[in-house]
């Protein structure tokens, strides 16, 4: 099963992508708080972990909303 289908057929597996998107954005969240007040020398890599938190989030968050929606639809 290629992971366009896995995505589209179970809720669970867009939850775990949404939070293994998460992780990553909070840590680059993190990194450019530190780095704004000095105590990390490389913002950019904080910046880089937010952009490639939210790209892997963003389907999960997509999956978990497409999955509301049609429960919500069928009842």
């Amino acid at each position: 099963m290629n992971i366009y289908k896995h995505w589209l057929n179970d809720p669970k597996f867009s939850l775990k992508l949404f939070v293994a998107g998460l992780v990553p954005f909070f840590l680059g969240v993190l990194i450019a708080f530190l780095a704004q007040w000095g105590l990390w020398q490389q913002p950019t890599l904080g910046w880089a972990l937010m952009i490639i938190g939210v790209v892997v989030a963003l389907p999960g968050y997509i999956g978990i909303w497409r999955w509301r929606w049609l429960k919500f639809k069928n009842d």
